[in-house]
């Protein structure tokens, strides 16, 4: 008989333990990187948590103190007036109710910001752009915000003919509250002025104050919720750090930009630019 052939084992590449080992380890590196993988990603889900639960804190303890000093004015004067009526004469009791006006319009003005904010941080998408003349509109926010507004005088130098593309109630929001901040800001008796220019199809709006600026390394922070300033001057004001994160978030959805920069004078200078209404466009 012839003699029997020898079978060859059939070989894989890999053979025999060092096989096993290599694959062990190949394994456990892999499941070593998605653990770290895992591990960061849930770090990174805490630390959003916890941020968005000061930042709730924060806003708590902010929306309450600003509520509270206004609705104590108004109850205050109003108890006055009706207890000790009187003995208040006519130029004392005018005094009371303009403070509760200008107290009742602080009040607006802050649940507007806050139920506008609310809005934007759940909206996604632009606003619905329409044909606005502009020195008309900010004529008539100007004339609302009389009431405020009665420490500066407002200077609006608007030229007639400027029509800008823009929802017309996000730009009523927008010029109110620079408008707004710019006069808390600013000392009583200076002016406070609202400009505006076409360039090159855009509407440039500027809001100048001769308040004391904003230093160069919070700029980049102003825009942000409830941000309000590390200065002495911003502890002496009321504010909740809403109005100016409504005013980008409205002209970001307007397809604009908005910026700060010292005004020519002192001061500081908003800048907003929003798309102009072709020529052929009538407000």
């Amino acid at each position: 008989m012839p003699d029997p052939v020898p079978v060859q084992p059939e070989l894989s590449g890999d053979a025999g333990p060092s096989a096993d080992v290599a694959r062990l380890r190949r394994r456990l590196a892999r499941e070593h990187r998605i653990r770290l993988e895992a591990e960061e990603i849930a770090e990174k889900t805490i630390t959003r948590l916890y941020d968005a639960d000061q930042l709730k804190n924060v806003f708590l303890a902010t929306i309450s103190h600003e509520l509270r000093t206004p609705l104590t004015s108004i109850v205050g004067f109003t108890s006055l007036l009706l207890e000790a009526a009187d003995q208040i004469d006519d130029e004392q009791r005018h005094d009371m109710l303009q403070r509760i006006d200008r107290n009742a319009h602080v009040l607006i003005s802050l649940i507007e910001d806050l139920l506008q904010f609310s809005t934007l941080e759940q909206q996604n998408g632009a606003l619905d752009p329409e044909a606005i003349s502009l020195r008309p509109l900010a004529l008539a926010v100007v004339g609302q915000l009389g009431p405020t507004l009665d420490q500066q005088t407002i200077d609006v130098a608007i030229p007639d003919g400027i029509v800008v593309l823009a929802d017309e109630q996000g730009l009523v929001r927008v010029l109110t509250n620079l408008l707004t901040n710019a006069s808390r800001y600013a000392p009583a008796g200076t002016v406070v002025t609202l400009g505006a220019r076409l360039d090159e199809g855009r509407c440039v709006l500027t809001v100048d104050d001769e308040g004391p600026g904003v230093p160069e390394d919070e700029r980049a922070l102003v825009f942000e919720r409830f941000f309000r300033g590390r200065g002495d001057w911003v502890t002496k004001t009321h504010g909740t750090g809403i109005g100016l994160a409504v005013v980008q978030r409205l002209v970001d959805a307007m397809g604009g930009e908005i910026e700060v920069a010292d005004a020519p004078g002192g001061g500081a200078r908003f800048t907003v630019t929003l798309p102009a209404a072709p020529p052929s466009s009538s407000a």
